[in-house]
């Protein structure tokens, strides 16, 4: 049987909502800035769109990049291919079910699971459907694939791997926790033998992807609140050796994905979007502050305030610069070593939480909205 939403968090939110609401700052007026570079508009798509505000307000449908191809599915079950350079369509499959979470795509299939727990593999060249299997369990956050398996995170944290040839049923793993705190979309990340992720306890958890056993874990939260409970529902970033998210209490924290040990936090108030090159992880605050840290220590390089209290919907590193997308639908361009705000394009709409995809010198934007829009990143004139 598949679950529904928790009462309790019906509940929460029906009382967040009557909560009398403390008058936010207003917006960072925008500066003028020199601009050396730009975004381009490459090609753009709306055949991925929502079709109602209800929808809207509930789905971030992430797609994916994999083989040349931008994946990408409508809440209806359309999934389509497009050529990601060109922006034709290369493909497309029509399920005939309401999908609950993004795209996953590799080892040659893509995986998009339906709002009633069916989980569907397609043939990347030509969206043919080679198998589906019945979860029992919802699923928002987007498959990974990885080591020819399919691994799905539950509503409630909990695992169902399947293989990515045949679909079949390989191991699952079940972790106590409160249901109704979990509730996100982030998705797990593979590292070598294991895929790791983020519990509602604060527990980040490396389980061995051959046996479904756990084979580390680490518990924060100690430090500056015993008990207090830390989400891992950021997009967690993966680079070289070390996993990069932010956690309930805010603060952005790297891992050494060998051990599992903490490198370092930032203890700040961070918000869910990271980002990291070789030397600098990338992160902004809950007030729109835009934030560099030395990767290896954690030291303050930069900071810029010409965000603040305007939102960040997501932060990107698109050939070596940062490109954030603020809440006033505007994309920022950053020079990554000073933090110099060097670009700056008004966007179409605000952007989907989770909605940056970046390869090479390009950007790709999946907005609020379901519209598609692939960027160029170039020289100003």
């Amino acid at each position: 049987m598949i679950r529904t939403i928790p009462a309790i968090l019906a509940v929460f939110l029906l009382t967040a909502c009557g909560t009398p609401k403390i008058p936010a700052p207003d917006p960072t007026p925008l500066s003028d800035i020199d601009e050396s570079v730009e975004l381009k508009s490459r090609w753009s798509s709306n055949d991925a769109r929502v079709s109602s505000r209800k929808e809207q307000a509930f789905l971030s449908l992430r797609p994916s990049l994999e083989s040349g191809l931008l994946i990408a599915t409508s809440p209806e079950g359309e999934v389509f291919a497009f050529n990601s350079n060109s922006g034709s369509t290369v493909w497309k499959t029509e399920l005939s079910q309401n999908i609950s979470a993004g795209t996953g795509a590799g080892d040659g299939i893509v995986v998009v699971v339906s709002d009633t727990g069916t989980a569907y593999g397609l043939d990347i060249r030509d969206g043919a459907k080679l198998w589906e299997y019945q979860l029992g369990e919802l699923v928002f956050s987007p498959p990974l694939i990885y080591g020819n398996q399919v691994v799905l995170r539950t509503i409630d944290g909990n695992l169902i791997v399947l293989s990515a040839v045949s679909g079949e049923f390989l191991w699952d793993a079940i972790y106590d926790q409160p249901e109704f705190l979990e509730f996100g979309s982030a998705a797990p990340v593979g590292y070598q033998n294991v895929v790791i992720f983020g519990n509602a306890l604060g527990r980040v958890i490396a389980t061995d992807l051959t046996s479904g056993f756990e084979a580390w874990s680490v518990f924060l939260g100690s430090e500056r609140s015993v008990g207090q409970l830390r989400s891992r529902e950021s997009r967690p970033v993966l680079f070289q050796d070390r996993l990069i998210l932010s956690d309930l209490s805010r603060a952005i924290v790297v891992y050494d994905l060998s051990t599992g040990n903490v490198l370092w936090e930032s203890r700040l108030d961070a918000g869910r979007n990271t980002d990291a090159d070789s030397n600098t992880v990338y992160g902004h605050s809950t007030d729109g502050l835009v934030l560099a840290f030395n990767q290896t220590n954690g030291s303050p390089q930069w900071q810029q305030n010409a965000l603040l209290y305007r939102g960040v919907d997501d932060l990107a590193l698109v050939d070596g610069r940062l490109v954030v997308g603020d809440g006033l639908s505007y994309f920022h361009i950053f020079d990554q070593n000073s933090g110099e705000i060097i670009g700056r394009l008004r966007a179409r709409e605000r952007v989907a939480s989770g909605g940056f995809l970046d390869s090479g010198n390009s950007l790709y934007v999946y907005y609020r909205s379901g519209h598609i829009e692939a960027f160029t990143l170039t020289s100003a004139k």
